[in-house]
């Protein structure tokens, strides 16, 4: 027997398996939010996101600044990081990094992070204003 429990908002959901064959099995997942950078005005690596056992990651960036550059990482051992590339939602286009955005051009990326540990949204350069990243991984 299967009975599906909801999260108080809804937007999980998880499944028990009840059918007596065994120990009760948890499936589904809980989204990762992490906040990378939050009105940031120099460049710094921000927050990283754990992602052990996630697939897929979304990435909203946005900000006041006139300009700013983000460089997309990932880390399989949770130490040594490589580029990622993402995609671009607003241009469909692949990259590993994001030379554009402004107060006028959020932007929003797609990652997929399966068999990693981080990610990490670096703020390589910004001016003229802040930047913020927020992104959020499921399973």
């Amino acid at each position: 027997m299967l009975n599906t429990i909801k999260n108080k908002t809804g937007t999980n959901t998880w499944e028990i398996d009840t059918d007596g064959a065994g120990p009760v099995k948890l499936t589904g997942s809980t989204p990762n939010e992490t906040t990378h950078h939050t009105a940031a005005t120099s460049a710094a690596d921000g927050t990283d996101a754990i992602v052990t056992g996630l697939s897929d990651l979304g990435l909203v960036l946005t900000g006041t600044s006139t300009s700013r550059t983000w460089k997309f990482w990932i880390s399989v051992d949770g130490t040594t990081f490589t580029p990622v590339m993402g995609y671009n939602f607003e241009t469909g286009t692949l990259a590993v990094s994001s030379p554009g955005g402004s107060a006028a051009t959020p932007e929003s990326w797609a990652f997929s992070v399966k068999g990693a540990k981080k990610f990490r949204c670096e703020l390589d350069a910004v001016a003229g204003g802040n930047a913020t990243a927020i992104s959020e991984a499921v399973a």
